[in-house]
Parts: C-alpha cells; structure tokens; sequence
C-alpha cells in the first residue's frame, strides 16, 4: 500500500521483467518516480513533512493532523522517520549540486567562510561552515569536541567542493585555528569582534564578578523574601489588592494615588528587583545585572533615608534595614570597586571596537555599527598605547594580558579589505567583522526546534540531529534552490533521481553507535554478561 499526496492511497502492484542473459532486473519507471523502492509513503509526502518540520516549525502531531486531513494516515515514528529521511536526501542532492552551488557563490567572486559551532550540556558540538556573501550554509559535521582533528574534515570537503574561499571568519577557539592553518595555510583570517571582546571581558571581570556576586546575594534575597511576604499581605487584604490591581491596570496611577504604605512599599521592591529592565541583551560580560541591582540597591537607599518609618508598615522599616546593610557591606562594597574599575576599562575598550553599545537596540543581533575598519583600528590603537592602561599594567597582571590578547590578534582583527573578481568585474570585499550571521543563525536553528520540541535544553536534540539538518534552511533562499534543482520541478522529483540503496545505506551508517531497541531490554537484564559468557560455546572458563 503506497500514500502519495498527488493520488492518495492506494494498492501498487508492480512486474519486475529479469534478463535472461545479463540477469537485469528492470521495474516500473512510474512507481519509482512516486514512491522510494520499499517505502510506503511517496517523495511528496516526504518533501511536505521535511518542511513541514524544518521550515515551519510543526511537530510531528501537527504534521500528522495536517496530513490527516489531506488523506495521508501516518505514525508519529514514521513522520520522524520520514523526515530524517528527507534530510539524507537532501544532503545528498546538496553534496551532488557542489558544481552548481560553486558556480552561484562565484558571481559573488567566491565565498567567505564562516566558522562557529554550537553544543549544549553534554552534547557533541554541531558545527557549520556558512558562506556570508551568499548566506548559504555549505556544509556541517557533528563531532565530540572544536578541536582540529574534528574540524578538518569539515575543511577539506569545503576545499574539495567549493575551492579555496577568499577568507575566513572565525572566533578565537584554538582547534579553528588549527584545522584552518592546516587546509588553508596563508588565508586571510578574521577573528569575530563580538568574540574578540566578550573573551576580553570576561578576562577582565570574570573572578571578580564572582565575588560580587558571593556578595550582594543574601541582600537580594532578603529583597525576594520582603517581595514575596508584601504579595501575599496584599492579596489577603481586598482594600490593598484592589489598589494594586488598579495600579496594574492603569500605571499612571501609582504616581496620582495616595497608596497604602505596604502598597508603597511592594512597589519600591518590585523596582529594585526589576534591575534587569537596564540590560541591552548582550549577556556578560556586556551585562552585568548584579552591578546594576547594587545601583539600584544604593539608589533607594540615599532616596529612602528622608522618608521617616511609618508605623503601621512594618515591611517599610524592614525593607530600610536591608538597604542600610546593603549600604554597610564593607565585602560588597570591595568586590564593586574593583568591578567598577574594570568595567571603567572594559567600556573604553568597547567604545573604540563601535560594538555592542550600551543601549543598542539589536541585542546578540549586533553586527557592529558602520564605522570603517581604519578609524576602528585608530581607536583600539590609541586605547592600546594609553599612557594610564600601560601604567596599570606594570601593577595589575590581568591589564597586562589585555594589552597581549590585543597584540597576539591585531592582524586577525584589522586584516584589510579583500579584491576579489566577479562576472560584473573587479569589486573590494571587507568581511563582516563578527560571525553574527552564524550566531543569529544557530539561535534561529534552536529556536525553531524548541518551538517544534517544546524543549527548553536543546541537548537531546543536538544528540539525535542528523549533522546535515542545517542545510535545511537553505531551502528559503530561491537562488540555492534553483541551483540544487537543476531544472526539476521539486524536491521530490529530484528525490527520486537517488538510488534509494544508497539513502537507506547513509541513514543504516547514522544508526551504527545505537543500540538496536529489541536487545535494549535484555542487554539491561541482571547479569547479562555472566549469562552471556556462560553460554558462548567458543569461550572457555579461566
């Protein structure tokens, strides 16, 4: 029984006719266009599932309800399995389009070379190879770790398939670097700003954020505690939940009413707790929200201490104590010094490098801003040779290794622009100055499979991914689909130009390291060793 979305369901019957001299077997050249050999269900119904799932986000119940209603009856597992299918075919159409995709990326003058990976908890590190110009991704392998010996072989089916790029962008990872010096000894490499600067950043202010940190948590949680006991006096009292509730409703109005000094107070907490509202969304070490909920701890405390302890609001006078000891906390006040003096450093650094700034709308979205590449190096010159920094350094051993990490990637960092040839002539090409596009990238590829997954942690889908599942996302720019295409009208009917041996013998090759799931349950038996031994009739007791 075979289900195509073109005909339905029905009943294939199919006459095979062997040569009796050769021993030929020919089948239908009709049947083998609808449906892969052995498979139940046609190359429509798989292109609409890999879709479905890769391109529209839709989990394999909604895919099944979508098919349902198109007379297509599926499994759960069989629309997983169809879908990593679609993956295999894919890969293997993208892998046999190397020449056509060769000659699209070279109307650009060629292809810069993106590298970044991507892991969670214990998962292996998922890592692409992703053309800037183009916006393609070109190829991935999912391996145990960064390193060089991982990451080759990765490098050496770009050379093989696409040539030698014009440069490549990467983050500072030494098995990058590694493998890269290795395949393309003398490119031009570019070291990723955004890296550049939140590994310089957390350098400087890792440790001792730490202790900030260790420090001002027991005032925040005694703010957390006061919150919580204020929420629930207020909603046992219907006078004060009804005043907050208005409040809640209308903003405005808690500048206009006369509120309840335990309303007051709640909504005083509520500010201090809300310190991340003053976050630009770039994590640390561009984010610091316990400097901030310290800013906001000091804040209330200088505003507080005009205002005289009403009587009939205990939790006022409680929440005054909390910021006097905040106030008072000689190791708090300590571990913020030395932060606040590192991030004074930090942010000179950051101005002069015109990325991630304070108050950017765009978040890990940033690319930096359009300052050319020569006035930006001017600047991180002058921060390099300041008089101040050098002086700090001969003291401080982390100022020291600041100025080092700036010279080690000076070159990295301010390559110049590239002369590359394209069918429209000779044209200059500066790369992007961060592997943003792949970082927007891999946050695309998770969210996309969490709202699929519904899982928050992404480890036990990178687990089970299939290495190719990022090329998927090609299938949304028309030029990459046009050149893998070659003319067929779809996905399927290119599909089905494959050797099906051949995609079965691909999936069987991801499956090998799998238990299979029948000798799961004996295997995990008690003593299964002793009682497989006992019974191997080749083996002889010592």
């Amino acid at each position: 029984m075979v289900s195509t979305l073109e005909i339905g369901k029905f009943h294939a019957r199919e006459k095979l006719l062997i040569c009796n001299q050769c021993g030929a077997c020919c089948g239908s050249d009709e049947l083998s266009v609808l449906v892969p050999d052995g498979c139940n269900f046609g190359f429509d119904v798989i292109e609409y599932i890999g879709r479905a799932m890769f391109l529209r986000c839709r989990n394999e119940r909604e895919i099944q309800a979508e098919l349902s209603e198109k007379n297509i009856v599926i499994s759960i597992r069989g629309i997983g399995n169809l879908a990593r299918k679609f993956v295999v075919y894919l890969a293997t159409v993208h892998r046999g389009a190397s020449d056509a995709l060769k000659s699209l990326l070279a109307k650009n003058g060629g292809y810069i070379l993106h590298l970044d990976g991507t892991c969670e908890g214990d998962s292996p590190h998922l890592t692409c190879a992703l053309d800037s110009l183009s916006e393609i991704v070109l190829g991935s392998i999912k391996a145990p770790s960064e390193s060089a010996k991982d990451t080759i072989p990765l490098l050496r089916r770009m050379q093989q398939d696409y040539g030698t790029p014009i440069a490549i962008v990467r983050d500072m990872g030494q098995g990058l670097a590694g493998a890269v010096r290795d395949v393309f000894p003398g490119l031009p490499e570019f070291i990723c700003h955004f890296h550049f600067l939140r590994d310089i950043g957390n350098d400087l202010l890792a440790t001792e954020y730490a202790g900030l940190r260790k420090a001002i948590k027991p005032h925040r949680h005694a703010v957390i505690q006061l919150s919580k006991e204020l929420k629930r006096t207020i909603e046992l009292a219907s006078d004060l939940s009804d005043e907050l509730r208005l409040c809640k409703a209308q903003p405005d109005k808690i500048f206009s009413l006369s509120l309840h000094p335990k309303v007051f107070t709640y909504a005083l907490v509520l500010w201090i707790q809300d310190a991340q509202s003053e976050l630009d969304g770039y994590g640390f070490p561009f984010d610091r929200a316990h400097l901030h909920a310290f800013n906001r701890l000091k804040r209330a405390h200088r505003l507080l201490n005009h205002y005289k302890v009403e009587q009939a609001c205990p939790q006022f006078a409680r929440l005054k104590r909390i910021l006097q000891e905040a106030a008072q906390d000689s190791t708090l006040l300590h571990a913020v010094a030395i932060v606040q003096e590192r991030v004074q450093v930090f942010e000179r650094l950051r101005t002069a490098m015109r990325i991630a700034q304070p108050d950017g709308k765009d978040g890990l979205n940033c690319s930096g801003d359009n300052t050319d590449i020569k006035t930006i190096k001017e600047k991180v010159s002058k921060f390099r040779h300041d008089k101040d920094l050098i002086a700090a350094a001969k003291e401080v051993p982390i100022y020291q290794k600041l100025i080092e990490q700036i010279d080690k990637f000076w070159d990295k960092l301010f390559a110049d622009p590239i002369t590359v040839h394209t069918s429209h002539g000779e044209m200059t090409v500066q790369p992007q100055r961060t592997n943003n596009i792949l970082e927007q990238f891999f946050r695309r590829f998770k969210r996309r499979n969490r709202r699929k997954g519904g899982m928050t942690s992404m480890t036990k889908f990178l687990k089970a991914t299939i290495a190719d599942s990022p090329i998927t996302v090609n299938l949304e720019n028309k030029e990459y689909l046009d050149a893998i295409l070659a003319g067929e009208p779809t996905l399927a009917a290119k599909f089905a130009k494959i050797d099906a041996s051949l995609i079965r013998e691909k999936l069987n090759n991801k499956d090998l390291h799998r238990v299979p799931l029948k000798m799961k349950k004996i295997m995990r038996s008690q003593n299964f060793l002793e009682t497989l031994l006992q019974n191997a009739p080749s083996l002889a007791a010592q």
